[in-house]
């Protein structure tokens, strides 16, 4: 077994766009060409070591409570004002919040009307339809500050 060593893991090598190729439609119209990199079993083996070493490094400045990269990453939570704390809580939750909006609310399309519908139904069925993005987003707006304040 060869050991890698340091000189080995030259991660600039995965960003070399070597090899041209061209977009066809069907009907063999060139759209363009473009460089392509293929990462292939030896770069992200490459990369990964290079990754590694990197995380190995950083996990080892994390361990030590006086380090400026711990300090950085994990500021005490005591020396933070109370209002502080909430708003970065409610920050971190959000994402969580609007992804259970986003499968929770439902705002219900508008009925189409038949097709020997009189014009003025037509008409108000297509502003429902113009106005629907902006119902369902304040919808969506509601139940993420309803779910912030709790």
């Amino acid at each position: 077994m060869t050991i890698a060593e340091r000189s080995d893991v030259d991660i600039s090598k995965l960003f070399a766009w070597s090899k041209k190729f061209q977009v066809e439609t069907e009907d063999e119209e060139v759209l363009g060409e473009f460089y392509i990199r293929i990462l292939g079993d030896a770069d992200n083996s490459r990369a990964r070591i290079f990754s590694l070493r990197r995380s190995a490094e950083l996990r080892s400045k994390l361990r030590d409570v006086n380090s400026d990269n711990y300090i950085v990453a994990f500021s005490d939570i005591n020396n933070l004002e109370k209002d502080r704390l909430i708003k970065l809580i409610t920050i971190f939750s959000l994402r969580d919040v609007s992804q259970r909006a986003m499968r929770e609310v439902k705002v219900p399309l508008p009925k189409q009307p038949k097709s020997d519908a009189k014009t003025e139904l037509l008409e108000k069925y297509q502003a429902d339809v113009d106005l629907y993005p902006e119902r369902r987003e304040s919808a969506i707006r509601e139940f993420i500050e309803k779910e912030s304040k709790k």
